[in-house]
């Protein structure tokens, strides 16, 4: 990931930049000790420092 805003991830692939909405999408996030966690893009609607206010650190 190289950018966030309220509704979008912006991500570097190997085609390219690719911007995905948050809205209505399911994200799975792979974790330092090979975990992984799903969270709904909707919970992720919200800019990033807004989004920590909210939920805290963790969702």
């Amino acid at each position: 990931m190289i950018d966030e805003t309220k509704n979008t991830f912006k991500v570097k692939t190997d085609r390219g930049v690719k911007i995905i909405p948050k809205r209505g999408v399911t994200f799975i996030f792979k974790t330092p000790g090979h975990g992984k966690i799903k969270v709904l893009g909707d919970k992720l609607l919200y800019t990033p420092e807004k989004r920590l206010a909210k939920y805290g650190r963790w969702l």
